[in-house]
């Protein structure tokens, strides 16, 4: 995809509304291995921010341990389809030297629990207040740069 700055916006509006459905269905569907994998992911993404390291690619392995463990092939493949432009974006726009990675371990690891606990709306509302520092950046940042998003913030 060419995305524009109003682009990915939209993009970015579109995967959080995803990635919502992705933990509630992961909450709803997991397995034991599910939840390994998560795990995994997880620690893979906190030993590289306390190596104060950026960890764009680790972060969206978490999000798609997610996705897997909501046995939904279609959701996953849109997730997939969006997520190598919101990367690129992300670093190219340098996104992550203004985020707080540390709270993100944090809230992860509370996305992880309502998965575990098999709480399906806990997941979702975990899951979007996780993504919505992303989601205002992105429209102040179309904004900022003269395309604008919708004006919502």
């Amino acid at each position: 995809m060419k995305i524009d700055n109003k682009d990915f916006a939209s993009l970015v509006e579109t995967w959080v509304l995803l990635e919502i459905e992705s933990a509630k269905r992961a909450a709803q569907r997991r397995t034991i291995e599910d939840i390994e994998a998560i795990r995994r992911a997880q620690k893979i993404y906190a030993d590289k921010v306390k190596m104060n390291e950026i960890a764009v690619e680790e972060d969206m392995m978490f999000h798609l341990a997610i996705s897997d463990a909501g046995k939904n092939a279609a959701l996953k493949s849109l997730l997939l389809t969006i997520m190598p432009d919101i990367i690129k974006k992300i670093i190219q726009i340098d996104i992550y030297k203004n985020v707080r990675a540390v709270s993100i371990i944090v809230e992860h690891e509370e996305i992880l629990s309502n998965i575990i606990d098999q709480e399906p709306e806990k997941a979702a509302s975990t899951m979007q207040r996780h993504l919505s520092d992303i989601l205002t950046y992105s429209r102040r940042f179309g904004t900022q740069n003269g395309n604008g998003s919708n004006g919502v913030h």
